[in-house]
């Protein structure tokens, strides 16, 4: 004998939701797809600048990250030399030394944070960058010109939509037998 299904009405508000959530979407993806086959066409020239800008920013990015790391080797360095000389001294001598390397240690930990702070920026701009190469694959390939209600990321869009308002319905019919009975 098969398991009987209860259909709660928290069961059914979360598929609601889910259906709400998966028109909104789908509306979304179905207006991204709009904005970009209308610049498309004729931007070709504005992403490839775009692209190129985004380039140099990450290669300014990499070179004050390459300059930060430097910093750090040079900061630390500087404290082996202390570290070295901080055997052969006196007591007055060894609080300088100390305080001198602990402010050696200070600007390397700030300047980590900046190389942090660095890499993700970095980051953001690889997305940014992908972006701007995808768009610009698109606008070469002709996408624009490709039926709109053949494009992958709308037919799933569409897809998971309709199977989300297909097993509502299932999950509504099933109550409201459930509540004749």
């Amino acid at each position: 004998m098969p398991a009987k299904i209860f259909i709660t009405s928290d069961r059914l508000q979360e598929a609601r939701a889910y259906v709400v959530f998966l028109n909104r979407v789908f509306s979304a993806v179905k207006l991204g797809i709009e904005a970009e086959r209308f610049v498309s066409p004729h931007a070709t020239k504005a992403i490839q600048a775009e692209i190129l800008k985004t380039q140099r920013q990450l290669e300014k990015i990499q070179s004050k990250i390459h300059q930060e790391n430097q910093t750090c080797q040079r900061l630390q360095r500087k404290i082996d030399e202390l570290n070295r000389w901080y055997c052969c001294n006196t007591q007055p001598e060894l609080e300088k030394l100390g305080i001198e390397i602990t402010r050696y240690r200070q600007a390397i930990g700030q300047a980590k944070a900046r190389i942090h702070g660095l890499e993700t920026e970095k980051q953001v701009a690889m997305i940014r960058l992908d972006a701007q190469q995808a768009q610009l694959t698109n606008a070469l390939n002709g996408i624009h010109e490709q039926s709109m209600e053949n494009d992958p990321r709308l037919v799933v869009a569409k897809t998971a939509l309709q199977s989300a308002q297909n097993e509502l319905k299932s999950m509504q019919s099933e109550a409201d037998l459930k509540t004749m009975q």
